[in-house]
Parts: C-alpha cells; structure tokens; sequence
C-alpha cells in the first residue's frame, strides 16, 4: 500500500491523499508517495513551490534572464569570427 509523507513523517495512505494535499497545500510543503519498503514512488509538489530559473547557475535571477533576451544577439557566423574559428 502506497503511504503519504510529510517531512519524513506518515501522514496517511493513498486513500487520504484527497484531503492531505488539501491540507498541506495550503502550507505550500511538498509530499512523497511511499511504497511499502519505504521507497519513494512519487512526490507532489505544490505549484507555489518556485523552481530555479537556471537550476545549474542559482545566481541568475528572473531579471537578468530578462536583461539577456532583450540585448542584442550575436549570430553563429559572428560568434565564430569572435572566437577565431575563421
């Protein structure tokens, strides 16, 4: 039977899950779905939850992604004179 964890901790089963993520949706926490060995089969993650713009460069912000696509491009001919390719 799949169980319900909330930071580490059984909250329930799959047949509560209606009412859990209710709940704890409201507290904007994550919850893992757990199979019987205690393996983890699933997560629900609410949509409030804010994911990095660029996972691999956390320092990039919303902004500075916004500041780059409103500069001026370089095309792949350009880019390639820049580094010497040519």
């Amino acid at each position: 039977m799949v169980q319900l964890y909330v930071a580490g901790e059984k909250v329930g089963t799959v047949e509560d899950a209606g009412r859990i993520i209710t709940e704890y949706l409201q507290q904007n926490v994550s919850i893992e779905f757990r199979n019987d060995s205690g393996d983890v089969v699933g997560r629900f993650l609410p949509t409030t939850t804010v994911e990095p713009s660029v996972p691999w460069d956390l320092a990039v912000t919303k902004e500075e992604l916004e500041s780059r696509r409103a500069s001026e491009f370089v095309s792949f001919e350009e880019l390639k004179t820049r580094l010497g390719w040519q």
